[in-house]
């Protein structure tokens, strides 16, 4: 009996603990899903992205913007990007500067004109290189057919532009004094109609208006040889206070556009499909002058020489009133770029 008695009270021990460790086991089973329920509604994406408008000049020289738009690669690094097309550069980073965008594109001569006058703003990387984006057109006609004939003739460009600086460059390079020749300024938009009616002789201009220029009078015009003493940059713009409250959208930018960048290389046929489809270009411009460009992210050294080379040009020529270079180190922002991509900056501040 007693024996008996002991088995049936380790049977009942034995299905009161199999209970216990039945709940133990739910109990926890529960807590695990209770958790992962948690950490995935952590990781949920809060479904609200992070606004930036950019400022862009509507040339293929900004291509890695688009790029980045249509590829997701923005939305991907948590932005709403808004873009706002300007006609070019030097447009773009004035509208930035009364406050149409919070982020702008613009060559470096936009950048030493503006550092005369202000020191808001920050740049903050370069995308785009290109020793071939201006260009000399000239008329056949009107006896141009080599850089020397230049002299005594009227040339038309965009006033305070890299294609200003670029045709004093070119000048010097072929020995020709610049005051040997007569300049005219035109609106960008209006210096391909000038050139077809022959109010100027030659144009000295940036793509994809050399492109323009040479289409309207095809056969009848020369493209003289390019500079290679001159090295043209687009580059990405905003306010210091952008740049000191929101540091993290910088990145999450330059991580963008490095992305765009690479796709851009890999994907040249894609990627240039892209920009005839939403930049309503003709794809035999997009296709003539894309190998022009080198879409690469970079803070170089080189830039700040660059910016005051421009810079004595301009005072000289009495462009600014100024006698004094501006420091143009202190109209950089470095942070961003280091924490991104630190291999490619080269300028110490």
């Amino acid at each position: 009996m007693i024996n008996g008695a002991e088995n049936m009270t380790n049977l009942k021990f034995q299905k009161i603990r199999s209970a216990i460790n039945f709940d133990i086991i739910a109990i926890f089973l529960v807590l695990m899903l209770f958790a992962s329920a948690c950490n995935k509604e952590e990781s949920k994406p809060s479904g609200s992205k992070e606004t930036v408008t950019i400022g862009f000049a509507d040339m293929v020289m900004t291509s890695p913007i688009t790029i980045a738009q249509e590829k997701g690669f923005f939305a991907e690094e948590g932005l709403q990007v808004i873009l706002k097309p300007y006609q070019f550069g030097k447009k773009a980073f004035e509208g930035m500067l009364a406050g149409e965008s919070d982020v702008a594109t613009m060559a470096e001569a936009p950048i030493m004109f503006q550092g005369f006058e202000r020191n808001d703003f920050s740049v903050f990387a370069t995308f785009t290189h290109s020793y071939n984006d201006s260009k000399v057109i000239a008329r056949k006609d009107r006896g141009i057919i080599k850089a020397s004939d230049l002299k005594g003739k009227i040339i038309g460009t965009v006033e305070k532009t890299t294609a200003h600086y670029f045709a004093y460059m070119f000048l010097v390079e072929n020995r020709i004094d610049p005051a040997t020749v007569n300049f005219k300024f035109y609106l960008a938009k209006d210096l391909v109609e000038a050139f077809k009616v022959g109010k100027v002789d030659a144009i000295i201009v940036f793509e994809p208006y050399a492109y323009g220029a040479q289409s309207a009078l095809p056969g009848q015009t020369v493209n003289l040889l390019r500079s290679n003493l001159y090295r043209e940059t687009f580059n990405l713009a905003t306010m210091k206070i952008f740049a000191a409250n929101r540091p993290e959208t910088l990145k999450k930018i330059l991580r963008s556009i490095d992305r765009a960048s690479t796709y851009s290389k890999k994907h040249k046929e894609e990627a240039m499909a892209i920009i005839v489809k939403t930049r309503n270009f003709p794809k035999e411009a997009v296709a003539a002058v894309w190998d022009y460009y080198v879409f690469q992210l970079s803070l170089d050294n080189s830039m700040l020489t660059l910016l005051e080379s421009e810079a004595k040009w301009a005072i000289k020529n009495r462009y600014v009133t100024a006698e004094v270079t501006p420091d143009y180190l202190d109209c950089y922002y470095l942070d961003a770029m280091k924490a991104v991509k630190p291999e490619v900056v080269s300028i110490v501040k």
